[in-house]
């Protein structure tokens, strides 16, 4: 009897880390938001609504699928938009993404990239401290096949 308690604790422990994976993700998907918040002067129904639209759509995702881990991956691209938002955000200020900036990308030449990533280290830096450990933990989650609940 004590071993079925034993699992069953484990598996409640199981969901509650995976349901903590699920509220980081959408914490760290609002951080660009956030920072536009602080940097931008909004009026008080576009603030929330800047931050309350995304975070609905971010908390939707996350209750798609009982794996928080392939949610995360799933949403990889959104993952890779707010890093380069952070990053923008550092290099221009308090500006959104725009799309001529994505064509900057694309089409700029090697030493004006050097150029731009030697000023540019510390948002890499803060975005790799926000952004690696949620994919991190994202795959172990699926490695060790954790489940939200089914309530």
């Amino acid at each position: 009897m004590a071993v079925h308690e034993k699992k069953e604790s484990f598996k409640e422990h199981n969901d509650r880390g995976s349901i903590l994976l699920a509220f980081y993700f959408v914490l760290t998907l609002l951080i660009p938001n956030l920072v536009l918040l602080y940097t931008e002067p909004y009026s008080i129904w576009s603030a929330e609504a800047s931050l309350f639209i995304p975070m609905g759509f971010y908390l939707m995702w996350s209750a798609v699928l009982k794996r928080s881990g392939i949610m995360i991956w799933l949403a990889f691209p959104l993952v890779v938009l707010a890093a380069f938002q952070i990053v923008l955000l550092y290099l221009f200020g308090n500006s959104i993404i725009a799309t001529d900036m994505f064509t900057n990308l694309l089409t700029t030449n090697p030493e004006e990239a050097g150029e731009l990533l030697s000023n540019i280290y510390p948002s890499i830096i803060i975005v790799c401290a926000i952004y690696l450990p949620l994919l991190w933990f994202a795959s172990r989650d699926i490695g060790q096949r954790h489940c939200l609940s089914k309530t």
